[in-house]
């Protein structure tokens, strides 16, 4: 385990991009920190460490997939509105474009339907401007090309 965190652990703490909102830092800090969505939604290398580059692209997570969820318009959720991320969080449904089943439906269930609406409008501003700038035009996954 040494080894491992020795090569991949992050230092601790959270320092807020003074370029953005407080909103869109909150956000970022509740993504990247309690509600931890990389860990399902961003692929793992070799020695299951997150491919940071990739970081929100989608991943198996055992029978699951979790799908992309970066601004990508063709592969993710990139054609969302604000909103439409906020009421799927808070209900794991948006009709016509998606429905939470698995580890994502769990996750809706026993921690983000109980956000307030703040919170989960600043995870969605935060959301909405991760970019996947190495996603296929064609709107094929990445796991579809290798």
């Amino acid at each position: 385990m040494m080894f491992w965190n020795a090569l991949f652990l992050k230092a601790p703490g959270y320092t807020a991009d003074a370029s953005h909102s407080d909103s869109w830092n909150r956000g970022r800090y509740l993504v990247d920190g309690a509600a931890h969505c990389s860990t399902c939604h961003t692929p793992r290398g070799f020695l299951m460490q997150e491919k940071e580059g990739d970081a929100f692209t989608g991943a198996q997570v055992g029978p699951w997939f979790a799908p992309n969820i970066t601004a990508n318009a063709v592969s993710g959720i990139g054609q969302w509105s604000q909103q439409d991320l906020v009421t799927y969080l808070k209900t794991g449904r948006l009709a016509g474009k998606a429905q939470a089943a698995g580890s994502m439906a769990e996750a809706i269930t026993h921690s983000f339907q109980h956000l307030s609406d703040a919170d989960l409008a600043a995870i969605a501003e935060y959301m909405v401007s991760v970019t996947d700038k190495d996603a296929p035009a064609s709107g094929a996954s990445r796991f579809e090309q290798e």
